[in-house]
């Protein structure tokens, strides 16, 4: 919610690495309240975004991490296309092709069901898609890298089985060499007031009221 109680996003149930987003231009404080299953207020937390306080990817606000603002974005698209080819001299229907992967849920799925035809003829190739949204943040903070084998197999006519396998090695990124500082004045009197809330003083000394101190700046100018 933003400070006037309107609803910028709500869901009744939400995953554990689900990604939410909501828009805040023009928002400067937002309100989150997470509840839980029976619908009792867990947490309330309140993140700024106005601008005036800096936000940094992967801050942590209760359960919720920071993972985009705008165009910077720990959340990386990937598509991954796996590809079966019959480099072999018969026709061949296809078994498996499945992937495997524990970094991500489900780590294991099987693309059969999206072979429209399984029958797949020497020199042909059969490819499918597959999308992922890569933490590329998480994976350098943990220094983690990712496998994915692709596994094909497939019965010939004479009923002798033949598969393949391949893994695919997405290493950690490399820490960015990145010098973030942030630098600010402040400007107070003696007595704490800020220096461009300070009032012009009277240019008329006294009113006939004897003086007690006087103070000169020397200019260097001759009389």
């Amino acid at each position: 919610k933003d400070k006037d109680g309107n609803e910028l996003y709500s869901k009744d149930d939400v995953s554990v690495g689900e990604v939410i987003s909501f828009p805040t231009s023009g928002v400067d404080i937002v309100t989150c309240e997470i509840s839980d299953e029976e619908g009792e207020l867990e947490q309330t937390v309140g993140i700024d975004t106005s601008g005036e306080e800096e936000l940094t990817l992967q801050d942590i606000f209760g359960s919720l991490k920071l993972k985009s603002c705008d165009e910077e974005s720990c959340l990386i698209p990937l598509t991954y296309t796996y590809t079966m080819n019959n480099i072999g001299t018969n026709t061949m229907d296809i078994t498996e092709l499945s992937r495997t992967n524990d970094a991500v849920t489900p780590a294991t799925v099987s693309f059969l069901d999206e072979i429209s035809d399984e029958t797949l003829d020497a020199g042909d190739s059969i490819s499918v898609e597959e999308e992922d949204l890569y933490d590329i943040c998480e994976a350098r903070e943990e220094e983690r890298s990712e496998t994915t084998t692709l596994v094909g197999k497939a019965d010939p006519p004479e009923d002798k089985p033949c598969e393949d396998s391949t893994p695919y090695v997405l290493e950690p990124p490399s820490e960015s060499k990145e010098c973030r500082v942030r630098v600010d004045i402040t400007c107070q009197d003696e007595e704490g007031t800020e220096c461009d809330k300070i009032e012009t003083p009277e240019l008329q000394c006294s009113d006939g009221d004897e003086i007690d101190i006087l103070s000169f700046r020397y200019t260097g100018l001759g009389c």
